[in-house]
């Protein structure tokens, strides 16, 4: 017997070598972003990913959301075998137990490397900041109030274009999801002629077939590192999910912090030639503008707010409004707390020392942007 364990330890310790491999590579990338960004991040990493990203992209469903729906049942149907093959075997029960025991490890061990690879690491990359040629400041409510008037001048411009609205007058696409998530790859497509890290052949962004429920969790989409996968809440209010899909797509091309795919979500959709696009990265922008500056002066905010156009206003509105009917149903409190808790715990243990906070941070980024091209010298 100890030498069948024996064996079957040793078959299986390349496998559990990836943790101590895994730990070892996580603590090299924080001592060395240029070591990170140009042997992993923007090298191996970034060439697994497309080739892998591609393969996942051809199924048009998330392959990671069918796992994550069919592991309960995984899971249960293990342990009753587990249980009956302890009952059946008693003499091999050490076996058994030993054999199950070594095989979670290598489970477990494949999972961590694989995050680490493909998620992980990229906190240690450079900031886009670094390939956006400026680096992000903080900015003067003078400041955001100009970019925000900038803001709802273009976003009001836009409106007024699309024509698809439903009976409440509040905007809704004019294409299918899958034909968004095109436009998502086109609009990545002309922003890496201007930022060729982003440049590759990556899948496309999957619709989660459970969006409603998924709502519950306050959740707009998730990057899975495990099957290369963007995917995306499409149950909200339509003008986000372009500008979301773009988000989980920055994820997915190697940027993780959540203010930087935000940024780089908002310069995709300026480079999409879909006035869509346009609309919903001009107000998701808008609206990351508009609640910086309430944190320093609501009557400010007030007034900005007066400047937008009764069509924009109507689809902000019903925006808050969908969030408020989730938040106000006790399960969609109880679950948006627990996620954001956890979502905050795993920003803050990689890095992102804001938490949650992090995804107001990317205003600092636009308004840096602003600055750089020579807005406030107008």
């Amino acid at each position: 017997m100890f030498k069948r364990m024996k064996k079957y330890l040793y078959k299986r310790m390349w496998l559990m070598c990836l943790i101590p491999i895994s730990v070892c590579i996580m603590l090299v990338a924080g001592k060395s972003s240029s070591l990170t960004e140009h042997v992993f991040s923007d090298g191996i990493c970034k060439y697994v990913i497309q080739a892998v990203s591609t393969v996942t992209g051809l199924v048009p469903f998330s392959i990671a959301e069918i796992c994550v729906l069919c592991l309960p049942v995984v899971l249960i149907l293990a342990v009753v075998l587990f249980i009956r093959n302890l009952i059946k075997n008693p003499v091999r029960r050490k076996w058994i137990v030993y054999k199950a025991v070594i095989d979670i490890v290598c489970i477990a061990s494949v999972l961590i490397f694989m995050y680490v690879m493909f998620d992980g690491i990229n906190y240690y990359r450079y900031d886009f900041s670094y390939y956006a040629g400026f680096e992000p400041g903080k900015s003067t409510v003078k400041e955001l109030y100009k970019v925000g008037e900038d803001l709802i001048s273009r976003g009001n411009a836009v409106r007024e274009k699309l024509d698809t609205e439903d009976s409440d007058g509040v905007f809704i696409l004019g294409e299918s999801m899958g034909q968004v998530s095109e436009e998502v790859l086109k609009a990545f497509d002309n922003l890496s002629e201007k930022y060729p890290v982003l440049s590759g052949h990556y899948g496309k962004n999957k619709s989660f077939l459970t969006s409603k429920y998924i709502s519950y969790t306050g959740m707009a989409g998730v990057f899975v590192p495990f099957t290369l996968e963007a995917n995306n809440n499409v149950d909200v209010v339509q003008y986000n999910i372009p500008s979301d899909m773009c988000h989980e797509q920055a994820h997915l091309r190697g940027f993780i912090k959540e203010d930087e795919a935000n940024y780089i979500a908002y310069l995709a959709c300026m480079a999409s030639d879909n006035p869509e696009f346009l609309y919903s990265g001009i107000v998701q922008a808008y609206i990351c503008v508009e609640n910086a500056i309430y944190d320093e002066n609501q009557e400010l905010a007030y007034k900005l707010s007066e400047n937008i156009s009764e069509k924009m206003s109507a689809d902000i509105q019903a925006n808050n409004e969908y969030w408020n009917r989730i938040e106000n149903t006790k399960v969609g409190k109880e679950v948006s707390d627990t996620t954001q808790a956890i979502n905050d715990t795993y920003l803050k243990a990689n890095g992102e020392e804001e938490g949650v906070k992090s995804y107001g941070l990317m205003v600092d980024l636009l308004v840096s942007g602003y600055r750089h091209e020579g807005f406030f010298d107008k």
